[in-house]
This record gives structure tokens, sequence and C-alpha cells, in this order.
């Protein structure tokens, strides 16, 4: 385990240098230049000077492997250096950002295997009867719409488009809540994520719930259950004491790949529903080719990537005894 471990931290460092060589290249080679209008349209201190001397006094004229060695060295001391469109440092705007991502994802990821995992199971056991049929159905409709099409059509029926005015559509805040208590502030914030946190939690629900749903019809055919049924144990016991622990594996794999969406966030939802986070900013970045924003949210998302996957093959060996990871010989 200790070698596993060794080996996969060795490994961040050479994986991490590929990902953000790939992207800061890749995002050179792009047609276009840094955007130095913002969305209001006033020209920044910036357009002002000459754009010669802008690009030096950037760095933008350098060669590009001098680029990557300065971003690189700045990076290693968690300087992720300042947006070319409002001279912010950029882990200002991540750490501005980040809380409204993480309120979102988080609520999202928690309602999604709240809900899938006992789904699956209950599908698994039951597997062909009415109950299956329905859950399976239900669940496929929900991952078949796209969520932009459901948060618009959310907006329309219940966001006072049309319809109902029942929730709040726009940020996570009302802009009557200055000076409220916390009660209220937290009501009126639960109140604004139902929408958004809805339409990030069901397109997951029927993917997760049909990998636990297999994971558990393969751990029920195993012989230990048979073993464990002609002992006489209770079908609730089987399940939850010696197939439920086993059938997880495929979970954490999925878990371990959904990490790095808690950082990055969902652009469409964070769009329609006017919520600031890493998703939106990441966009903004990218149409005006702010080249430390998206370089500094890149890294961050490659990390816990490659942190998930660490994670995600510790869990394995934890719940698996059968499962070792022994250094090879040869």
């Amino acid at each position: 385990m200790r070698f596993l471990v060794g080996r996969r931290l060795l490994q961040l460092v050479p994986t991490f240098l590929g990902v953000t060589l790939l992207t800061f290249f890749l995002l050179r080679l792009a047609p276009g230049a840094p955007s130095l209008v913002g969305d209001d349209g006033i020209v920044t201190p910036a357009v002002q000077a000459s754009l010669e001397a802008w690009r030096e006094l950037k760095g933008l004229n350098q060669p590009l492997w001098a680029q990557y060695i300065n971003w690189l060295s700045r990076f290693v001391r968690f300087d992720f250096g300042s947006s070319l469109i409002d001279e912010r440092p950029v882990r200002t705007l991540i750490v501005e950002a980040l809380p409204r991502t993480l309120v979102l994802t988080v609520l999202a990821l928690i309602f999604t295997y709240t809900l899938s995992i006992p789904l699956g199971i209950h599908s698994a056991i039951h597997r062909g009867q009415r109950s299956d049929r329905i859950i399976s159905g239900v669940l496929f409709i929900l991952y078949s719409m796209p969520s932009f099409w459901v948060a618009l059509l959310l907006v329309v029926v219940l966001g006072g488009g049309a319809w109902f005015d029942l929730f709040p559509i726009v940020g996570l805040r009302s802009s009557n809540m200055e000076g409220a208590g916390f009660f209220v502030r937290s009501i009126d914030l639960i109140w604004h994520l139902v929408l958004p946190v809805f339409c990030l939690t069901y397109p997951s629900l029927a993917r997760t719930s049909r990998f636990q749903r297999s994971a558990m019809l393969d751990v029920i055919r195993q012989d230990y259950i048979r073993t464990a049924r002609a002992k006489g144990l209770t079908e609730r016991t089987v399940i939850l004491r010696h197939a439920l622990k086993n059938s997880l594996l495929p979970i954490l794999t999925l878990l371990s790949t959904d990490l790095p969406w808690i950082l990055g966030g969902s652009v469409i939802v964070e769009r329609i529903f006017a919520i600031r986070g890493m998703g939106m900013l990441t966009f903004e970045a990218i149409l005006r080719r702010d080249y430390p924003v998206i370089m500094g949210v890149t890294s961050l998302v490659a990390i816990l990537t490659m942190v998930g996957v660490l994670l995600g093959d510790l869990a394995y060996a934890w719940i698996d005894p059968r499962i070792r990871f022994e250094r090879t010989q040869g």
C-alpha cells in the first residue's frame, strides 16, 4: 500500500507537467488574443497604452517555452498570476467563485449518491419486477432531458416566467438580505439553491443508479452470498452486511471522476441562473483568452483529478480485502 501511494505521488509530477504544458500551448495556438474590453464595454487602462508595451509588460512577447517556465515557477510558489482583463489576482477570482460552485456541486453530489445507491440496490433486488421497471423508466426519462432545457423550463414554469413565481432564479441571495438574521439568510439561500441543485442532480441519477444496480446484481450471484443465505441469514442482513460493501467498488470509480466536477462547476446551470461560480469564471476567461485564469483553473482541476484517482484506488483496497496493490517484480 505504501509503495502504491509513493508511486502514484511520483506520477503526479509528470502528469501535471504534461497536462499544463499541453493546455498552455494549445491556448496560445488557438486563434484570437486576450480581450481587454469588459462586459460593460468600458476600455481598461491597459488598452490606453501601447499594445506592444502591454504585451512586453505581460511577457506575451517572449517565446512560448519561456512563458511556460515563468508561469510554472510562479505556480509552484502558489502565485497564479493576475488576470489579463482586470488585473486582479487569479487566486482572488478563484476564491470568490469557488464557494458558490462548492455549494451547488457538493449538494448535488450528496443528493445524487444518497438517492442513486438505494435505488440501484432496490432495482437489483427486485430485478424485472414492476418497481424495477418504474424506477428505470423514470430515471432514463430524466437522463434523456438536457439540463439546459430543464433549467429553462423550470425558470418559465416555477420562476415567474409564465406560470408560478415560487423560486428565485438569479444568483444565490436576494437583494433585500442585507442586515437579515442568520436564519432568514439561510432560508433564502436554500430557496435559491432548489432549482440549480435539481438541474445538477437529476442527470447523474440514472447513470449512478445503473452502475449500482449492475454491481449489486454481480455481487449477489457470488458463492459467498449463496452461502450466507444458506445459513439462514435474513435478506436484509445478506444485502447490507455482505453484498453492499463489495458492490460499492464501481461507485468509487464514479466518485473519483466526479471530484474535479466539484471544483469546475457547471457552465450551463450557472449561466442560466446567473451564478458567478467556477463554471462562469472559466467560460468567460476562455472567451476573452484570459490565459492566467484558464491555466489556474485547469491546474487545480488536474490536481483534483489525480488526487481523486489516487483516493479511489486506496478506497478499493480498503473496501475489498481481496485487492492488494503490491510492488511488482521484474
